[in-house]
């Protein structure tokens, strides 16, 4: 393996040793450049087409979901075929909401409106709410590039890890909390260079964020997924499975996410109204300050 010295989208060319945890600013920026470039190029791709997915929740139960983006607008939903019951989310910077119906005969419900929220993408609504399954973060609250962007997060170490165009960037990472309550969080992601910078997997620790009462020990807490990518669209590679992992004192396998179709065509913005779902029962909005 060979520390990472420039990050090229194209190109990783100039590669040099270096100790690890001693990422300089200068690579530091290189990578958040290439990373946030090539989320912009992502984002875009499923901007013109529709995921039709299959969620496997632990237990075996499957549950067809619906994924589509719009500018900043990202619309998930899921419907019974038989029942007609239905879970919807659209996460907005003008406007967010959460809904629900248990039939085909009722209407929607809101549960959670966010009006003027101060970001602009997913989590411009609650984190929680949020299915776990997006093409280019999987089970992350935001893309990886952001993350790793954010100023509490430190950059421990850069790898480059096999051959063009095979190649993997993996990146060591530490994030402070932003209050006394909050955990230390750690973990690695790992970048595909030689396609377009997809995330192949990651792991997010929470450290001692487990005590077991019984030992009165604590241990780490973490998540984690593996995406694997099949078709393209505008030369960039596609999610096809997602499979997530949680972990406590001990590691175990979460929801899996497979893409079933793929629909071609912009989603019309109309559907990321309210007004998209018809006669909804909406309680007073919920404004965040």
């Amino acid at each position: 393996m060979k520390r990472l010295m420039v990050c090229v989208l194209t190109s990783i060319a100039a590669l040099g040793a270096g100790a690890p945890g001693d990422v300089d600013d200068a690579t530091r920026t290189a990578l958040l450049k290439e990373c946030s470039a090539a989320t912009t190029k992502i984002l875009k791709v499923y901007e013109q087409i529709k995921l039709e997915c299959k969620e496997t929740k632990v237990g075996g139960v499957e549950e067809p979901w619906t994924y589509a983006r719009d500018g900043k607008s990202t619309r998930w939903m899921t419907v019974d075929p038989k029942s007609g019951k239905s879970y919807a989310l659209v996460a907005d910077p003008t406007l967010s909401f959460k809904l629900h119906r248990d039939s085909a005969a009722e209407q929607y419900s809101v549960t959670r409106r966010s009006v003027a929220q101060r970001r602009s993408d997913e989590t411009s609504i609650e984190v929680r709410s949020l299915p776990a399954f997006a093409p280019y973060r999987a089970y992350l609250e935001c893309p990886a590039a952001t993350f790793l962007a954010d100023p509490n997060c430190s950059i421990l170490e850069i790898v480059v890890i096999g051959q063009a165009p095979n190649r993997i960037v993996r990146v060591d990472w530490e994030m402070n909390p932003t209050t006394p309550q909050g955990k230390v969080r750690f973990g690695t992601f790992e970048f595909l260079p030689d396609s377009a910078w997809l995330l192949k997997s990651y792991s997010i620790y929470f450290r001692g964020g487990y005590k077991d009462e019984a030992t009165g020990q604590f241990f780490d807490t973490g998540r984690g997924a593996e995406l694997t990518y099949e078709g393209q669209c505008d030369g960039i590679p596609l999610v096809h499975k997602v499979a997530t992992w949680t972990s406590a004192k001990e590691r175990a396998e979460g929801p899996a996410y497979e893409v079933t179709k793929i629909v071609s065509g912009p989603v019309p913005r109309a559907e990321f109204t309210l007004e998209s779902f018809g006669d909804v029962i909406t309680p007073p909005p919920h404004e965040h300050r």
